[in-house]
Order: C-alpha cells, then sequence, then structure tokens
C-alpha cells in the first residue's frame, strides 16, 4: 500500500510538473508569435517565430490531450490546481496573439479544458476557471468565443467530433450563464449560435444525447443574453421548435431533452409568448 500511495504521489508530481513547464513555455514563445494584428501582412518571417510556433503546437497538442484523456485523480490537490490555472493563462496567453492553425489549436486546447468538470472548477471558490478569466479579460474573452464559434461550426453534424463538441457547447453553457461574459458575445454571433443550435436540435435523430445540449444553450441566451433580449432573434421558430418538442413527448425526445424543456419553459415562457415586435 505504501509503495503504491508513492508511486500515485510520483505520478501526481510528474503530471503537475509537466502542466507547470508546457503553461510557462507557451507564455514564452507568445511573445515570439506574430500578432494577429499583423499576420496577414507579414505572415511568419524568420527562425525564432517558425521554431516558437512549432513549439507551441507541441505545448497545445499534449494540454489538450491530456485534458481529454487524463483520469479524474491525475492531478491532486492545491500544487495541482495551481498548475491548472497556469496552463488556462499560458493558453489564454498564447490565444491573444495567434493566427490560422496556432489560434484553432489553442482555442481546441481551452474547449478541452472547459469539458473537464473534474478539473475546471476552482478548490477555493468553486467557479470555473476559465469562465471568471474571460469574465475579467474582455480581449481574452472575445478571441476565446471566436475560437469556439470557428470550432462549433467544424464539428455540428456527422461531420463533428461528438466528445469535442460535447466541450464546446459546455463552454457556450457557461458563457451565458453570466449576463457579464454573455453579453461579450458580439449580436451577430448570438446570432448565428441560435441559428445553429436551432438547426441542429430540430435535425438531430431521436433520442439524440447532444440535443438536450443545444435546448439548454438556447434557454441560457434567452436568460443572460442582452442582445437577444432586444431583438428576439428567431424567437417564433424557438417557440415552434418548444410546441414541436412537448408534442413528441418524452418517449421520442427523451428525458434529456424534456428536462431541459422543463427548465427553459419554467424560465423564458413568457418571453416566448410575446408578440414580435
Amino acid at each position: 500500500e505504501g509503495g503504491k500511495a508513492k508511486r500515485a504521489g510520483e505520478h501526481h508530481e510528474m503530471l503537475t510538473n509537466c502542466l507547470s513547464a508546457a503553461s510557462a513555455a507557451l507564455v514564452i514563445s507568445s511573445s515570439h508569435i506574430v500578432p494577429r494584428s499583423t499576420f496577414e501582412a507579414r505572415g511568419i518571417n524568420g527562425y525564432d517565430e517558425f521554431s516558437a510556433a512549432e513549439e507551441s503546437t507541441v505545448n497545445m497538442m499534449f494540454l489538450t490531450e491530456f485534458y481529454r484523456n487524463a483520469p479524474p485523480d491525475c492531478l491532486d490537490g492545491y500544487k495541482s490546481n495551481q498548475a491548472f490555472i497556469a496552463s488556462i493563462d499560458g493558453l489564454l496567453t498564447f490565444l491573444k496573439v495567434a493566427s490560422g492553425d496556432l489560434f484553432e489549436t489553442c482555442g481546441s486546447a481551452l474547449l478541452a479544458c472547459n469539458s473537464r468538470s473534474d478539473f475546471i472548477h476552482d478548490l477555493t471558490s468553486g467557479k470555473n476557471i476559465l469562465i471568471e478569466k474571460c469574465r475579467v479579460d474582455g480581449n481574452a474573452c472575445s478571441h476565446m468565443i471566436e475560437a469556439a464559434m470557428m470550432l462549433l461550426n467544424e464539428n455540428t453534424g456527422s461531420k463533428g467530433d461528438v466528445q469535442f463538441l460535447h466541450g464546446v457547447l459546455n463552454f457556450f453553457e457557461s458563457c451565458f450563464s453570466s449576463t457579464t461574459t454573455a453579453d461579450a458575445m458580439y449580436t451577430n454571433d448570438v446570432n448565428v449560435l441560435i441559428d445553429i443550435s436551432l438547426r441542429e436540435a430540430l435535425d438531430l435523430p431521436p433520442l439524440s444525447g447532444v440535443r438536450a445540449k443545444y435546448v439548454r444553450v438556447l434557454h441560457l441566451v434567452m436568460l443572460n443574453s442582452k442582445s437577444w433580449s432586444e431583438g428576439k432573434y428567431r424567437r417564433k421558430e424557438i417557440k415552434g421548435m418548444v410546441e414541436g418538442f412537448v408534442d413528441a413527448g418524452r418517449a421520442e425526445m427523451g428525458d434529456a431533452t424534456m428536462d431541459e424543456l422543463d427548465d427553459l419553459l419554467a424560465d423564458c415562457l413568457g418571453m416566448l409568448e410575446e408578440d414580435e415586435a
């Protein structure tokens, strides 16, 4: 038993050190990456910028795979939690300067991180670490939303990775759980998110486990987005979706979707019944 405990402790220490090293490397590399504002004009020029891009890709791929596949107990205690927070800081720092494939890879790593409910909450406050950082850093928040929208478009329908799609939708759920982060999203992006969520919720096969996530996103957008409350974008279509699901019932739509629908109706029925402007 003592040997097992020692090996577990060494395993935690190794993973914590790997997270810390990858995070520190990303922060350093970010200073060598061509800023987003000049990327189109300059491209990647020079050895420092190219090697920084290569090294950053390796580190971000490591973090993505770690977040996707690490067992729940692989990080333990305050030191591990601090290393996890440092990895989010490193990724957000890099996201703000990255372009092209680097931007998408960085966004993927952050969304994989956000999908880990066993890691993502601060040990002291219990709050979502990524969302809290987005809440206080508008620049990071806007870039994170841009990356999430791009990756949502790439992973809908039959072409997407369902596990990763859950992580993307988890981010939007977290984003719209607060008016502060919800209002950081441009009206056009909110409208595109509604379009995608409506389309996918209606087109998914019966009993699809992802449908409930789209209903949840629509619920939170209506509840907390100022841009939606002002324009009621596609209110009539959302109401039609709700009525169709209610008519279909639990046998066809599944318990998860209907439970989310019940929550939506409890909070938003009055909004759906309002006359169109």
